[in-house]
């Protein structure tokens, strides 16, 4: 090959990889800079705050005892013990989820309402919906309906009180017992039963007289799934749990 063609072509090869060389350079500078950016952004973003899965569950507890509505005088946890009381609560939570309807009676002081609430408090550990109400609650919020104001209507307040699967409706010896409670209580309660959820009635009265005032209807209904629980008892406020 002649010198001077071998020297032409030299040269174009030599120009040819400059010009490849300049071209990846100007390629590459732009991605550099993109990725540069793109990492100082990553880095430049707020903490993350990830709260555990034992938090999260323990805030969806609270929510749940929060609606139950548990009175702040008996919103505090008793631990295990052998005694009478937890017994009894032994015996009830063992049967939560089953569709039960309890009646709990005894004396003032034993610690009836406090059962209840421990109960519910079980139940929302297993993250069930529950509710706690005096019958005067009940009774109250149905004679609201009739307002002309009035913001539920009879079939709404009745499902409020249907809806939670534990539902502890405590003093239920306060009520008039007249014809208009005594039918919207069971048309409740037997609504309760037959959609299967957990029911808890409480009264100061005797157990018999108790059951009496209930009606045939609730009472055989009371000892077909849950039967009673007589709170017989020391005090409760003086004993130590």
């Amino acid at each position: 090959m002649p010198a001077d063609e071998a020297r032409l072509i030299a040269d174009a090869q030599m120009r040819l990889e400059a010009k490849r060389a300049a071209t990846n350079v100007e390629v590459a500078a732009p991605v550099k800079r993109t990725l540069e950016q793109t990492i100082e952004r990553i880095n430049n973003l707020p903490p993350v705050h990830i709260k555990p899965i034992a938090s999260k569950a323990h805030e969806a507890v609270q929510t749940l005892r929060d609606r139950a509505g548990i009175p702040a005088r008996n919103n505090y946890e008793i631990p295990d013990g052998d005694g009478r009381w937890h017994q009894a609560r032994a015996a009830i939570v063992k049967r939560l989820g089953n569709g039960f309807l309890m009646a709990i009676t005894g004396v003032q002081g034993t610690g009836k309402t406090q059962l209840g609430v421990s109960v519910i408090q079980v139940a929302t550990n297993k993250n069930l919906p529950c509710k706690y109400a005096l019958a005067m609650d009940f009774f109250i919020a149905l004679k609201n309906t009739f307002e002309d104001a009035a913001k539920l209507s009879e079939s709404q307040v009745i499902a409020s009180f249907v809806k939670p699967k534990l539902l502890v409706l405590d003093e239920v010896d306060e009520r008039s017992e007249s014809a208009w409670e005594n039918r919207l209580l069971f048309h409740m309660i037997n609504q309760r039963y037959n959609n299967l959820v957990d029911t808890i009635l409480i009264s100061r009265k005797p157990e018999s007289e108790f059951l009496i005032s209930l009606g045939d209807s609730i009472t055989s209904r009371i000892q077909e799934t849950g039967g009673s629980i007589v709170c017989d008892w020391e005090s409760f406020r003086e004993a130590k749990l």
